[in-house]
């Protein structure tokens, strides 16, 4: 890479594992959200 001309980086390994973190964490709750209820009885006369 070519260096820096200007100014320091205020994003840094640790911030970008920290938002990683908090985006696996926003995939499970949507995982988790999509699923579907499950039937568990039928009522009579109906499909």
């Amino acid at each position: 890479h070519r260096q820096r001309q200007h100014g320091t980086s205020h994003y840094g390994t640790l911030d970008r594992l920290r938002v990683g973190i908090v985006d696996l964490f926003g995939v499970a709750w949507l995982q988790r959200r999509n699923k579907r209820p499950q039937i568990k009885a039928f009522i009579k006369g109906r499909q």
